[in-house]
């Protein structure tokens, strides 16, 4: 007795599915990761300095007194992927900074907007920059960061 994928033509026909099947897959997840591209690349780059700062609060504020200078700045390094960021724990307990270089007027005015002051468990504070006007082309903006 044969069946139906016995016969070349519904073989073929199956395959075909297959072969479409897999291409509409694909094509879905290409959206799906184009629109999440989109959506991270039109976040307000202010908003994504203040959520990294505020992750750096969090981290700080879990870190024992007694922590290392290395330990302090490891663990807070890893609230900046991505950014040009130095981190200056010789002052912990009582204050971190941590230095965002080389950013451009457009995030210099969206951090100063977003990120001048987060109150929390650790306040984070944007020192010097009073307001958008004190940004130039590039700029070097540190936080102090105080549990």
């Amino acid at each position: 007795m044969t069946s139906l994928s016995d016969y070349p033509l519904t073989r073929g026909k199956r395959a075909a599915s297959r072969g479409g099947r897999f291409l509409r897959n694909c094509a879905a997840a290409a959206a799906a990761v184009a629109g999440l591209a989109f959506l991270f690349a039109s976040e307000p780059f202010g908003d994504a300095i203040r959520g990294d700062l505020a992750a750096a609060a969090q981290r700080l504020q879990a870190m024992p007194a007694n922590a290392s200078a290395g330990r302090v700045a490891a663990d807070l390094r890893g609230a900046f992927a991505g950014e040009h960021a130095t981190i200056d724990p010789s002052g912990f307990p009582a204050t971190v900074t941590v230095t965002l270089h080389a950013l451009d007027r457009a995030s210099c005015t969206a951090a100063v907007r977003s990120a001048r002051r987060i109150e929390g468990r650790v306040v984070v504070e944007l020192e010097g920059y009073g307001s958008s006007a004190d940004c130039a082309d590039l700029n070097d903006m540190t936080w102090r960061l105080m549990p």
